[in-house]
């Protein structure tokens, strides 16, 4: 795969176990790292749940290989070719749950399949 390609930025989150006011366990999410990235929709497909229609989108993240990122993590990415400023809020930001990963006989890249959040 040529370097060349990884032209989109992506954050990648970890998720960090606290307690809310009320005791409830909550998750936050915190950047582990941010890094380049090739991100491409892989397929799309709605699904029946508590009465009603949900899209489900599948991605493929292909970046370079690190270590410390795994299937517990998701990335944040933004669609919009004009800024690389990743924040939650804005509508163009995706949020993709890491569902595997698996990398190339070098470890020079990795391939994250990602499930996006609705």
């Amino acid at each position: 795969m040529d370097a060349g390609r990884l032209r989109n930025k992506v954050m990648i989150q970890t998720p960090t176990k606290t307690v809310g006011d009320g005791g409830q366990p909550l998750i936050a999410w915190s950047e582990l790292i941010r890094a380049w990235a090739d991100v491409n929709t892989e397929s799309m497909k709605e699904v029946m749940q508590s009465e009603r229609v949900q899209s489900k989108s599948m991605w493929i993240v292909r970046m370079r290989y690190n270590q410390s990122v795994n299937d517990t993590m998701r990335i944040i990415y933004n669609d919009s070719n004009q800024d690389h400023r990743l924040t939650e809020s804005d509508p163009r930001t995706h949020k993709l749950n890491i569902m595997g990963i698996t990398f190339d006989k070098r470890k020079r890249f990795q391939f994250c399949r990602c499930v996006e959040e609705v």
